[in-house]
């Protein structure tokens, strides 16, 4: 889930929901497409129109996450100045065998290399946070707020702040990411 932030100080959320599972949607094509592969007698004609069409279905699969990463990453850096994404570590995220199918078809890491480079040549900055308690601490008085995974609402018994917790760490991965471009603006390197 991706929020931006707007003139107003509000928080939207801009693009990233159930139409970017681009492998989940094809599931079926690819199984349908590996039966018919497995059928086929090895060495004969049709097994290789059938290896061909499988080929084709990942193919399309990678297309598609390409140009919508290709096109995401144009529109964040064509609309802000400041970037602000959470130093994941998706290697080791997609270990867990229930999430890594979803990890990896998300193409995180595709996402913050493409704005990368697009930042650096557009001249924007692109901030990597540290994803440490992003989404336990409070966006509003910053006390942090044990939770479990399967909690969508961030509420908190200090301030009785209650919104989503995606939004609530969309928030304070924008403050952090703020705050380390205002200490390097103060320190010129040298």
């Amino acid at each position: 889930m991706i929020y931006r932030q707007t003139q107003k100080s509000r928080f939207v959320n801009i693009l990233w929901n159930r139409s970017t599972r681009f492998y989940i949607q094809e599931e079926k094509a690819l199984a349908r497409a590996n039966r018919k592969l497995s059928k086929a007698e090895k060495g004969t004609p049709e097994r290789k129109k059938c290896l061909k069409t499988l080929c084709r279905v990942y193919e399309r699969i990678s297309n598609k996450r390409e140009d919508f990463t290709q096109k995401l990453s144009k529109s964040l850096v064509d609309n802000y100045g400041i970037i602000c994404f959470e130093d994941l570590n998706i290697k080791n995220m997609s270990k867990n065998h229930n999430l890594a199918k979803h990890i990896l078809d998300a193409a995180w890491s595709k996402l913050v290399t493409y704005t990368s480079y697009k930042a650096e040549n557009a001249g924007r900055k692109l901030v990597l946070v540290n994803p440490k308690n992003t989404s336990k601490m409070c966006s509003s008085c910053g006390m942090l707020v044990e939770k479990d995974l399967s909690e969508r609402t961030h509420n908190c018994p200090f301030c009785g702040l209650s919104i989503n917790r995606d939004l609530n760490a969309s928030i304070n991965i924008l403050r952090l990411g703020l705050q380390s471009v205002r200490k390097t603006d103060r320190c010129p390197s040298f």
